[in-house]
């Protein structure tokens, strides 16, 4: 099958576009490298731009309350990561089984205002698609809705005598302060072995988030000092300690990739690549992933390719000995 291509340099985004349809030839869409132009019946305007390329970008200004990505699902198709603000949403699945269907929507709605929407290509796919082609026909902007005003009658004041008073000292008010503002820890975790990174938990005291399958996460925390842990059922724990949030700071930690392998994560075994693991493994050796009733068989197929065989136990014996307590990043 084929494999995405390098990585694509993004070019700057214009001022913010107001509400409206806009083709994938639009001035406002700015495109990296790594685009191509096809051409033909299907979609929007006879043209849209595709790309399989991981990290190819296009990004979209625009002023409302919704945005919509315009696109085509099909066997060849792939992932797009989908960023607005540079905050990730969930993702653009464009794989569909059978011919090429255009003019498919995916939509998001935002808060009234200015945003940047970001399609990259995340050089992921479905399990069953041909491809990593991202495609994209246009984006659709809903406008920002307007308030009317409604009218009130001034009332007409009658005069009275005002009595003379002796005044009384009233406390002074105290204010109360709002919840703080947050601070985000974010970055990609990437699982050994595999090409789909989506399900890692990531956790930051009682916060949590999970990764996009490109291995991306955003985490939204009060400001503070905090333990970050990631983790996914058969690979190590990591930690990273004494993470400094402030707030509306953006905390970008190093890239990570979680060892596989931690299988019996109980008993001796607990946190610890050894002889339990591999015995787990070579009990479910051999048949398909969907031919194991138990399911346990999804837990020893440590590549994701649907079966237990020898790159499994390859990928199991490389971390052997290995403990999550001594992970770090």
């Amino acid at each position: 099958s084929p494999s995405p291509t390098s990585t694509a340099t993004v070019v700057p985004t214009p001022a913010p576009a107001p509400a409206g349809r806009y083709g994938d030839d639009a001035a406002e869409i700015q495109y990296s490298s790594g685009w191509t132009v096809w051409t033909g019946a299907g979609p929007d305007g006879g043209s849209a731009h595709r790309s399989s390329q991981t990290g190819a970008e296009a990004r979209f200004a625009f002023h409302g309350s919704k945005i919509a990505l315009i696109s085509a699902k099909g066997p060849e198709e792939g992932i797009g990561e989908v960023l607005i603000d540079a905050t990730p949403q969930p993702e653009a699945v464009l794989y569909g089984a059978g011919t090429l269907e255009w003019q498919q929507e995916v939509a998001y709605p935002v808060s009234p205002g200015d945003h940047v929407i970001t399609v990259r290509v995340s050089g992921s796919r479905a399990m069953n698609s041909g491809g990593y082609d991202v495609v994209i026909d246009g984006f659709v902007v809903d406008p920002t809705p307007t308030a009317t005003a409604i009218p009130t009658s001034t009332p007409t004041a009658t005069a009275l005598p005002v009595p003379t008073d002796t005044p009384v000292p009233q406390p002074s008010p105290t204010a109360t302060l709002g919840p703080p503002v947050p601070g985000y820890i974010e970055g990609v975790v990437r699982l050994q072995a595999r090409g789909d990174h989506s399900g890692v938990v990531v956790t930051a005291g009682s916060h949590q988030s999970t990764t996009a399958s490109a291995g991306s996460y955003s985490l939204s925390v009060p400001p503070g000092s905090y333990r970050v842990t990631a983790s996914y059922q058969g690979y190590l724990i990591a930690n990273r300690d004494k993470v400094v949030v402030g707030a509306a700071d953006s905390v970008v930690l190093p890239p990570l990739k979680l060892l596989s392998g931690n299988l019996v994560d109980s008993g001796s075994s607990a946190g610890l690549v050894d002889e339990a693991d591999r015995a787990f493994l070579e009990e479910h050796f051999g048949p398909r992933v969907s031919e194991d009733p138990s399911g346990h068989a999804t837990l020893a197929d440590l590549t994701a390719d649907g079966r237990v065989d020898l790159f499994d136990l390859v990928a199991l014996t490389s971390n052997w000995g290995k403990q999550g307590k001594d992970y770090r990043w």
